[in-house]
């Protein structure tokens, strides 16, 4: 081959080397780093240090030490009595973190009697420790019998307990309760639906913060419960009194605790109230931030008689930027009585006026397409047990999302400015507020929206934005899985590709001409 040919020949070859640069790369969230692996069939004569050598839970759980990150890998796990009791503590600054692994989902399974102590995870006296991730949560199915999902009491020994990303129903009581806890957090979860329903002995809520106690003096936010999704609870014992999708719980009275938020939550279609304060009168505040509530208190019993947004014998609460509507006219939006220091701003109701509040304004938010309670003949109270046909919150979607023209867009305040707030509980409000439910970015110190969802520029043209899991970050991604892998080209690449295939182009007629006096005529 002469030299031309050569050159060409060599050009040709660097257009298919540059274009592999140029394929398609996929990105993948990864996981935390794992420190230890555990299986639904794993053996403790693993190590437990790699996929190929999983620990079983609880060998894993025994090898935990500070920082530790216990992946269990995808598949069906069933148990009695508890999955997991932490044997462990974390420290500050390295929690113990158990977590799904990979792409499968973990199935966790309740497979007991009817129990006053099944639980996914029992957490009494434990600290520092993360159940869940964005991405890589637990599903946890009661089966109707477990008596919660998450728990843990201890007296002021229970204490930063992270749950995060999970799905719990199915259970008979609550999906996560802790008393006598600090600093937990509670972040973007499903709880229900179809939790309470089998429970004749003790009343439940989808999330209950009872009894808390202080861990620390520290003047700012100490628990939180934000951008989580609950539906269908019940209170289905005698008394009635609670099932709801939020409870702050001071039981027989509580005045020692940190401040608590609830902030982001879309609490729909539960037997009792949306978000309920009780009997908790510190001096440390309660507050209740950009909250949507739509279609509570189907229990009958409790329909006209409490409130969806409910303080009752408390003080120092402020209910800030949310929304509440009612199924019937008769049943309150919001709630007060017995309560003093409460302070309200930039709330909006709809159907169900507010009883013993301030003036709150009142208009139709406009929801996307807010869901049905049933098939059958009634939707209407007094239909009674329509909580048990709450929309799964993993179906949700956008459905309760604003549409334009909703009054609740742009109507809402910086809760961080408000006068009054002591400046560690304002700075640590900034870490939440800024951002709602789908991880969208809300408007510093400006108006922004009503609710638990901001209105992004796609929702604005669309009417719609992506549906599925409360996500962190921008990616709409459920709890039950990884989050989607993301294509894209490397554009970087084209224009050195480009240039070469012309040269190449070009070259070609000067080859020809090169090679043809050789050509031989036969």
């Amino acid at each position: 081959m002469n030299k031309s040919g050569l050159v060409a020949l060599t050009l040709f070859s660097l257009v298919p080397l540059a274009s592999c640069r140029a394929q398609v790369r996929r990105e993948h969230k990864p996981d935390n780093i794992c420190t230890l692996y555990a299986s639904a069939s794993g053996s403790d004569r693993n190590s437990g240090s790699a996929p190929g050598t999983p620990k079983t839970v609880a060998g894993a759980a025994n090898a935990t030490v500070p920082g530790s990150v216990v992946c269990m890998e995808g598949g069906n796990y069933t148990f009695t009595g508890v999955w997991i009791v932490p044997p462990h503590n974390g420290s500050a600054g390295n929690p113990i973190t158990y977590q799904a692994y990979g792409d499968s989902p973990v199935n966790v399974t309740y497979t007991g009697g009817l129990s006053n102590y099944g639980a996914l995870f029992t957490v009494d006296s434990v600290s520092y420790v993360t159940i869940g991730a964005i991405g890589h949560g637990f599903n946890f199915d009661g089966q109707q019998n477990a008596q919660d999902g998450i728990a843990g009491s201890g007296a002021g020994n229970c204490h930063h307990i992270t749950v995060v990303g999970n799905h719990l129903y199915n259970i008979a009581g609550a999906g996560v309760a802790y008393r006598g806890c600090d600093y937990m957090i509670t972040d973007h979860n499903f709880i229900g639906p179809h939790n309470g329903e089998n429970n004749p002995s003790l009343s439940t809520s989808g999330i209950t913060y009872n009894s808390p106690i202080n861990f620390d003096t520290y003047a700012g936010i100490h628990s939180v419960i934000s951008n989580n999704i609950v539906s269908g609870e019940c209170d289905c014992t005698s008394q009635e009194t609670d099932g709801n999708g939020i409870i702050l719980d001071g039981d027989s009275g509580a005045s020692t605790y940190g401040a608590q938020l609830v902030v982001n939550n879309v609490i729909y279609e539960n037997g009792g109230r949306c978000v309920h304060v009780y009997n908790e009168t510190s001096t440390n505040p309660n507050l209740f931030i950009n909250n949507t509530c739509y279609a509570n208190l189907l229990d009958t019993t409790m329909t006209t008689t409490n409130g969806s947004i409910s303080v009752i014998d408390s003080s120092h609460v402020y209910i800030l930027n949310n929304i509440s509507q009612s199924w019937y006219s008769g049943s309150p939006s919001y709630w007060q009585s017995g309560s003093s220091n409460i302070t309200y701003s930039n709330n909006l109701y709809y159907i169900g006026a507010p009883h013993g509040t301030p003036v709150i304004a009142q208009g139709n938010p406009l929801f996307v397409s807010p869901p049905g309670l049933s098939t059958g003949p009634s939707q209407s109270y007094p239909a009674a047990g329509q909580y048990a046909n709450a929309l799964d919150p993993t179906k949700l979607g956008n459905d309760l999302q604003l549409q334009p023209g909703s009054p609740a867009r742009g109507a809402a305040i910086d809760p961080s400015t408000l006068a009054g707030l002591n400046p560690s509980i304002a700075s640590d409000l900034r870490r939440y507020i800024y951002t709602d439910i789908n991880g969208n970015p809300r408007p510093q110190g400006s108006h922004f929206d009503l609710g638990a969802y901001q209105t992004t520029a796609a929702s604005n043209s669309s009417g719609s934005s992506p549906q599925g899991a409360p996500i962190l970050e921008g990616e709409a991604e459920s709890p039950h899985r990884t989050p989607r892998t993301t294509e894209h080209y490397d554009a970087q690449y084209w224009l050195p590709v480009s240039i070469l295939f012309l040269v190449f182009l070009l070259y070609i007629p000067l080859l020809r001409a090169r090679l043809a006096p050789n050509r031989k005529i036969s």
